[in-house]
């Protein structure tokens, strides 16, 4: 404590909150020492990723995802995956890390709603599989429900660009913003858009679920777009990409491919 007072930061980032009680710590250490705390949060916030996850049933809603759309009411949506009361997985839960930060009111929060974000050094490495596929020549074959299916995406430097402009830009003070692309692509226009990168002479081909093989088989309701509307920040903060499309799937695809490389 005694060292963050002896800086005294205006801003703080925080990249690590993904519980209530990480959220809670980071309010008491830095409730007024600090101006204000800019939270990372994600889409998985929506009550859109909770209909996707089959956390919670309802019908599909065609509009772009706005900041005030429904939030999820199934909390926990990672609770399934590990039985181990202490683990991350079992705790995590976006939609009570902004209420902590935001409802602070001794520490103004700023809250970043984040897409799937790609580019190199992604640990979750959202493009390889394809990549993969595509680099030993073969076709990729699509559950057609995921064919048609929206997500937004984000570069890494693009999302970086964002989250400088609302640690720096006042009008960002108790704001909650999506980022990501403007448009959300479908699944099979994205997977075309990596084997242009990657210089790929393969087809994408869809079948209904009924048709996939096992292994392709999701448990997901593919009817759910995650389609956000990120206008807000680009109005308020002046966000805009840096990195055109084409170069940034072509940095992404370059750095697996190096990846790979190592290991082998």
């Amino acid at each position: 404590m005694s060292e963050f007072q002896s800086f005294s930061p205006q801003v703080v980032l925080d990249m690590f909150a993904n519980t209530e009680r990480d959220a809670r710590l980071a309010v008491q250490i830095f409730r007024g020492l600090a101006k204000r705390l800019v939270c990372i949060s994600s889409m998985d916030v929506y009550r859109a990723y909770g209909l996707f996850r089959r956390l919670e049933t309802g019908r599909p809603d065609p509009r772009q995802i706005d900041e005030e759309a429904p939030l999820r009411g199934a909390l926990y949506p990672y609770r399934s995956l590990s039985k181990e009361p202490t683990a991350l997985l079992y705790n995590y839960d976006k939609i009570l890390v902004e209420q902590v930060v935001m409802n602070e009111p001794y520490l103004p929060g700023t809250t970043l709603r984040m897409p799937q974000v790609f580019g190199p050094n992604d640990e979750q490495h959202r493009l390889h599989a394809y990549l993969k596929s595509m680099d030993n020549g073969q076709d990729i074959l699509l559950d057609e429900a995921k064919a048609r299916w929206c997500w937004t995406r984000g570069y890494v430097e693009d999302v970086a660009f964002a989250i400088v402009l609302a640690i720096t830009n006042e009008k960002a003070v108790g704001r909650v913003y999506n980022v990501g692309e403007q448009q959300a692509q479908a699944e099979s226009d994205w997977v075309k858009k990596i084997g242009q990168a990657a210089g790929w002479g393969g087809e994408v081909k869809t079948v209904p679920r009924a048709a996939l093989p096992e292994h392709l088989v999701e448990p997901y309701d593919w009817r759910h777009d995650l389609a956000a509307n990120t206008n807000r920040i680009r109005e308020e903060l002046g966000y805009a990409e840096t990195i055109s499309p084409e170069e940034a799937l072509q940095r992404t695809v370059a750095w697996e491919r190096t990846r790979d490389h190592g290991k082998a």
